[in-house]
């Protein structure tokens, strides 16, 4: 696939891939793209969209995304942030239900921002990256967890119908932020696995969502 120059673009596109020239971002995650993506910042003024195309791209140094920007991602792209690295994403975000967030360091997202979990590998990874600001974590799967997981206060836990997420025996989620679902099903226990609700977490609890 050919990827538009940077005045090329400008005349046909509404963004800026990552791997149009002069940008090249390397999509194997070898390379770090911080630098790339901080030109197309520069170029753009901090406004605007940066699309990222299938591929795997390294985040390996520290990175900003500001209010005035969006990440667009295709399905296959994604980036890989590096240990002991920091995302902060302050835009936004449009991405469907795959896959875009790997590595271990560390992403914080606006508060108000809607992350959806299958962003990330699983539902318990995305409980982790969510919980240092105040968003809309969507479930858009049924998931198996299999750890004790904790739900941060900050967090809003959306369950659309059709999901369900399946506690392991002797393993225990603990929800302390709203939860937002209807009457259908939302929570599967095998053996001892039980779900926990924060004092500040639901008014209600519902036989339906067993």
């Amino acid at each position: 696939m050919a990827y538009p120059t940077t005045t090329e673009h400008h005349k046909k596109y509404p963004y800026t891939s990552i791997m149009g020239s002069p940008y090249s971002c390397d999509p194997t995650g070898v390379i770090d793209c911080a630098a790339s993506i901080e030109s197309i910042k520069a170029n753009q003024s901090n406004v605007g969209t940066i699309f990222i195309p299938k591929g795997t791209f390294s985040i390996a140094t520290n990175l900003t995304i500001p209010v005035g920007m969006k990440l667009k991602f295709e399905a296959g792209g994604s980036f890989s942030i590096s240990t002991g690295v920091a995302l902060t994403v302050n835009g936004s975000i449009e991405a469907e239900s795959y896959q875009i967030f790997s590595g271990v360091g560390s992403i914080t997202f606006a508060g108000g921002t809607k992350v959806k979990a299958s962003w990330f590998a699983d539902f318990a990874t995305s409980v982790d990256k969510v919980a240092t600001a105040a968003v809309t974590l969507e479930v858009t799967k049924s998931e198996t967890i299999s750890g004790d997981k904790t739900v941060a206060a900050t967090t809003c836990l959306q369950i659309p119908k059709g999901c369900v997420l399946t506690i392991a025996t002797t393993k225990t989620l603990t929800i302390n932020g709203p939860l937002e679902a209807g009457l259908y099903q939302i929570f599967s226990s095998t053996g001892t696995g039980k779900v926990i609700f924060g004092t500040a977490s639901v008014t209600e609890v519902y036989t339906q969502w067993w």
